[in-house]
């Protein structure tokens, strides 16, 4: 799970990702996916605990799948 919540919080603070990198690119899709089921809203101003949206986005074989594959490339298997 923590993977999922680290990738969370890159593409919801803007932490320094390079553009364009696999992190990057796996981050925001993850985020859209949390905005496209409304655990995410950036224009709500709340402060969300990315933990329980990495937790709540985890029950979606989707996204296991995408935290997997993200895993394993960038561990070079």
């Amino acid at each position: 799970m923590w993977h999922t919540a680290d990738l969370l919080k890159a593409a919801w603070y803007g932490a320094n990702v390079l553009v364009g990198s696999l992190r990057w690119e796996t981050a925001w899709e993850l985020r859209k996916m949390a905005e496209e089921r409304k655990l995410l809203s950036l224009s709500s101003g709340k402060d969300y605990d990315l933990e329980v949206v990495a937790d709540e986005l985890l029950h979606d074989n989707t996204v296991r799948c995408i935290v997997s594959s993200y895993i394993k490339e960038s561990n070079g298997m």
